[in-house]
């Protein structure tokens, strides 16, 4: 049975960026929005498989009535599956630290 990562993979179109996006939500628990912002800069792969996502706040204004959380970032461990796949991705679009992980191929 496939699972719908490997369902992802297949698209002829977009399939393997598809996988590394929904395996960023799935496996690190990220929002889409959140996994939306990150950039290569963002992510600390090791080649141990270990590594950690960076993930920012989403755009949205802090008050100062806000918690102290609100506005800040804070890292998310990320396994070994997610890391290999980002790894993967960064890899095969020959991106650089400023460039969005998950983009389209065609743009």
């Amino acid at each position: 049975m496939l699972s719908i990562l490997d369902w992802a993979a297949e698209q002829p179109q977009n399939g393997l960026v598809l996988r590394a996006f929904l395996a960023s939500i799935a496996l690190a628990a990220l929002q889409p929005k959140e996994a939306l912002l990150l950039r290569v800069r963002d992510v600390e792969l090791a080649d141990d498989g270990s590594g950690w996502l960076l993930i920012h706040p989403q755009g949205q204004e802090r008050r100062e009535t806000d918690s102290e959380r609100a506005g800040a970032e804070w890292r998310v461990p990320a396994c070994r599956e997610l890391v290999a796949l980002l790894k993967a991705e960064i890899t095969r679009r020959d991106l650089r630290p400023d460039d969005a992980i998950f983009v389209l191929d065609d743009g």
